[in-house]
């Protein structure tokens, strides 16, 4: 996709298109290359029993849901003032097309998940041809978009159309395979999107009502939007306490607790020490 936007729209455009990508792609790259790191090695123990490898790899669509929908959620609705405040007004073309791929940020964070799955599994020729395939489809779209005059917001929307192709190959491939369906995977996310939807209307509704005394590009706004974000996410939990999210946490305040232990100075605060 560089190249052809490269070569048909020009650099500035390319510089546009790329600054997005890598802005919707640092949080997905970050996160889901350390979780990758860990999750052959823990399939490839337990790659005889199917049940298992199904319920470790849902565990993880579920863990990934929590911060995949509020990080994308979030650069979605700060896009306008982030962009115009860290990078200048001259880098306003990247806006547009990077809320388009925070979709794509969604879907690709957990394209990638399938890969030590596929890998433990001995479906590496399948995973191969799936992503030929999506190579051939994204070539396809961006030039498609291109050709039609759409610019980089038509690559971007091409872009998400494909990535979201490539996410149904990887779980057909899955669900042939293994005792998982697409209703499980769709589940393994609900309390992320709830709790997503619940974001998504609070920063609505702050954007239509500070409207006449903010600009949607202004330092104020992006301060607002982060915190009624944050806010709306965390509430939402407080309030509905989806059981799944609290083994979450609290897998994760026993994996923080650990670590502090083995820090001098934090092992005499009260809330890491075990209990007796």
């Amino acid at each position: 996709d560089y190249f052809l936007i490269g070569k048909f729209l020009g650099t500035s455009q390319l510089g546009f298109y790329e600054r997005a990508f890598e802005l919707m792609s640092l949080p997905r790259k970050q996160l889901v290359r350390k979780v990758n790191s860990v999750l052959f090695s823990s399939y490839s123990r337990i790659q005889d029993d199917n049940a298992r490898v199904v319920r470790g790899f849902l565990r993880v669509a579920t863990f990934l849901s929590f911060i995949a929908y509020p990080l994308m959620i979030w650069l979605f609705f700060v896009s306008p003032s982030f962009i115009t405040v860290v990078y200048g007004e001259k880098w306003v073309g990247t806006i547009l097309p990077l809320q388009i791929m925070c979709l794509t940020g969604i879907i690709d964070s957990y394209t990638l998940i399938f890969q030590p799955l596929m890998k433990a599994k001995g479906m590496v020729g399948h995973h191969a041809r799936r992503d030929f395939l999506y190579l051939i489809f994204l070539s396809v779209a961006v030039f498609v978009a291109i050709s039609l005059g759409h610019g980089i917001a038509g690559v971007a929307v091409g872009v998400t159309a494909v990535s979201l192709v490539r996410l149904s190959l990887m779980l057909n491939l899955a669900v042939r395979n293994l005792p998982m369906t697409v209703w499980d995977f769709i589940m393994a996310q609900k309390s992320a999107i709830v709790y997503g939807l619940i974001q998504i209307g609070a920063c609505l509704l702050v954007e239509y009502f500070t409207r006449p005394w903010f600009a949607v590009d202004s330092l104020p706004m992006m301060i607002i939007i982060s915190v009624v974000a944050l806010v709306a996410f965390v509430g939402a939990h407080l309030v509905i306490r989806f059981a799944d999210v609290d083994e979450v946490f609290d897998e994760i305040v026993g994996d923080l607790k650990k670590v502090s232990r083995k820090v001098p100075v934090l092992k005499k605060l009260g809330f890491v020490q075990k209990k007796s």
